[in-house]
């Protein structure tokens, strides 16, 4: 883990917060990189009753064990990855801080946690025709019926493997997705996106 001090995230030479403005104009799609301070590789069997129970009671938060669906409460994220593999995210706690208390939590448990902090960025993506501009590079069906909130399938975008995570709806902006992107590949897809949203108009929003 680098120390905090010296941290940058992948899309800090952009100079991203310097183009922010505070207002999404109407029907333009905002863009924000959130990066959390702490990222987790969860591992763990989705059928162990003890693993699931001491997660739950240890963080306050459920497991998620339905594919492509998510767990958020408060700055906790939790993405399924695979049947025994998770994601777990903290606005606030480092990554070393995160590990230590699931550590602390799973001490009885057969599980696996993993520091990954410096693993991912998240592409904030805010609007009205989120699915549009994501189908232009990904074969998923967008489809409301198909993609909903709390869904956070993986999967290719414009040739970099995302994992899409669907936040909120019908807010007065439009929706809410996190593009959850490898840091190698966060310049391309902030690119790309941008690109494929220009018809649409494109703000850089504070986070």
């Amino acid at each position: 883990m680098v120390d905090q001090y010296l941290r940058q995230t992948p899309l800090a030479h952009l100079g991203i917060a310097s183009h922010a403005i505070a207002d999404l104009p109407v029907g333009e799609v905002g863009f924000s990189e959130i990066v959390p301070a702490g990222q987790l590789a969860v591992r763990g069997e989705s059928n162990d009753k003890k693993f699931l129970t001491a997660f739950a009671d240890g963080f306050g938060l459920p497991v998620p064990v339905v594919a492509n669906r998510a767990s958020v409460e408060g700055d906790l994220t939790m993405l399924w990855l695979g049947p025994n593999e998770w994601l777990l995210t903290h606005a606030s706690l480092s990554g070393p801080e995160l590990e230590n208390r699931a550590v602390e939590v799973l001490a009885d448990c057969r599980a696996a946690v993993t520091d990954v902090s410096e693993s991912r960025t998240i592409i904030r993506l805010t609007g009205k025709v989120l699915r549009e501009l994501l189908a232009k590079g990904c074969g998923l069906d967008f489809r409301p019926q198909s993609f909903k909130v709390g869904d956070c399938p993986s999967s290719v975008l414009a040739r970099c493997h995302v994992t899409l995570h669907f936040r909120a709806e019908e807010t007065e902006q439009g929706d809410t997705m996190d593009v959850y992107v490898h840091r190698s590949f966060a310049e391309y897809a902030w690119n790309w996106l941008r690109d494929g949203a220009r018809e649409f108009g494109v703000a850089v929003v504070g986070a």
